[in-house]
């Protein structure tokens, strides 16, 4: 079951991680993130765990996307975790996974997404969709674009009357729009590449099997700089 955010706790990062069957040695990799100050208590009601539906929304109308564009490379989200900091999500492409931590509320509606489900009254995603789809926009693709002073940039693509424009985003609000519109999410090559766990290593068995999901109470002591995205 989702649990919801507390709105007595500060938002804390959180980090997205491919459902991993060796968590505790990527949270291992993951510790000491400069965590971002805590936001202003949202101005929405705050999410409970029982009042999330379990009917999955209707995905929003998608459109065609070529192709990965040069220096990016195609990720996908492989789940939310708890760590002694708050939750995570973590990004994974190929065999490189990319930590990045993220508000409660904004954890709260990936994980919503990522299950299917849907709050009883819109969330801030929510209702981003539904002004999307009042104007007659389209989210075509998100690309996370850099990374600097511990903070992830970037952009979504959006498509209106055949013309195309990119939109700066935080990285948490663009992976969630990414997820209910069910568009690619591309990551720069050399952002991956400075930012990103080499799973090699991690698997003596191979690559983790997608579809696994992480188990709780995984965390460690870290060891290394972790990052935050806003």
């Amino acid at each position: 079951m989702l649990r919801a955010p507390s709105p007595f706790r500060s938002s804390r990062p959180h980090v997205l991680a491919r459902p991993l069957r060796h968590l505790p040695w990527l949270l291992l990799i993951l510790g000491l993130a400069t965590c971002e100050s805590p936001p202003a208590a949202p101005e929405q009601e705050v999410p409970s765990a029982r009042s999330a539906a379990t009917n999955a929304p209707t995905p929003p109308k998608r459109v065609a996307e070529p192709g990965a564009p040069e220096g990016f490379q195609l990720a996908s989200v492989v789940g939310v975790t708890d760590t002694d900091r708050g939750q995570a999500i973590v990004l994974q492409a190929g065999h490189r996974a990319l930590p990045i931590f993220v508000g409660e509320s904004e954890g709260f509606s990936i994980q919503l997404r990522l299950s299917g489900e849907r709050f009883h009254r819109p969330l801030t995603h929510d209702l981003m969709d539904a002004v999307l789809a009042e104007l007659g926009g389209s989210i075509v693709s998100v690309r996370v674009d850099r990374y600097e002073e511990d903070i992830f940039y970037s952009v979504i693509v959006l498509e209106h009357d055949a013309e195309r424009r990119e939109l700066d985003s935080r990285t948490s609000d663009a992976i969630a729009l990414a997820l209910g519109h069910q568009v690619p999410i591309y990551v720069r090559t050399s952002v991956l590449e400075s930012s990103s766990i080499d799973l090699h290593g991690l698997y003596p068995d191979g690559e983790p099997t997608p579809g696994e999901r992480p188990t709780d109470g995984a965390d460690t002591s870290p060891l290394a700089p972790g990052v935050v995205s806003l």
